[in-house]
């Protein structure tokens, strides 16, 4: 941790507590994520090691942070990632009023373009996979509530993709990649350019 300057608490994210911090030689910001050991007998977790060799078998791409560095720090380890001004949640939280239909498509298809790069790297992106088991619930029939009457606002075409994203059973809905051919984002208005963008700082 002797690189690095502690610049501020940026949050907390899967597993640890994240900051931004300054490379002491290089001026690099970055962000790091501090992840403590539960038991130090246990050594390195499975699935931290595999996110971590996932991460750097990865050749850059834009729409993935890109892990800089990882070393050990007294009970735990430390993960230097790439420093991002803002996240998604982050826009959505601060945002002054609903994002405009432009703005919403350019954050979808960022977000397809890069969970599209990680399945072409055969990785799936573990926090959206984290769903429950339906195979061992049991649910009340009953009749579906077509999606324009829960989206009345939208567009057809918005109606359509979100759709193919929640077919049952999975294997029936569109990838990632299909998605970014979909015609939602190729009719207007089309998606925003990044500098048309809000981002909070942090």
């Amino acid at each position: 941790m002797d690189q690095y300057c502690i610049l501020g608490r940026i949050g907390e994210g899967a597993h640890g507590i994240v900051f931004k911090a300054k490379h002491v030689e290089t001026g690099e910001i970055v962000a790091l994520k501090k992840v403590a050991l539960r038991r130090l007998e246990d050594g390195f977790p499975n699935q931290a090691l595999r996110e971590i060799k996932a991460l750097q078998e990865m050749e850059d791409n834009q729409y993935v942070v890109q892990l800089k560095a990882v070393f050990p720090h007294g009970g735990g380890f430390v993960l230097a990632f790439e420093f991002m001004l803002s996240d998604l949640a982050e826009v959505v939280r601060h945002a002054q009023r609903p994002l405009a239909q432009a703005q919403v498509k350019s954050y979808l298809q960022m977000l397809l373009k890069g969970v599209a790069f990680c399945h072409a790297n055969n990785i799936v992106h573990r926090e959206l996979t984290e769903l429950p088991d339906y195979n061992k619930i049991s649910f009340k029939e009953q009749v579906p509530m077509p999606l324009e009457e829960v989206l009345p606002d939208v567009s057809p075409q918005a109606l359509d993709l979100l759709g193919q994203f929640l077919l049952y059973p999975p294997h029936q809905r569109i990838a990632a990649s299909k998605a970014l051919l979909h015609q939602y984002f190729f009719t207007a208005p089309l998606p925003a350019h990044p500098s048309e963008l809000p981002i909070p700082q942090r």
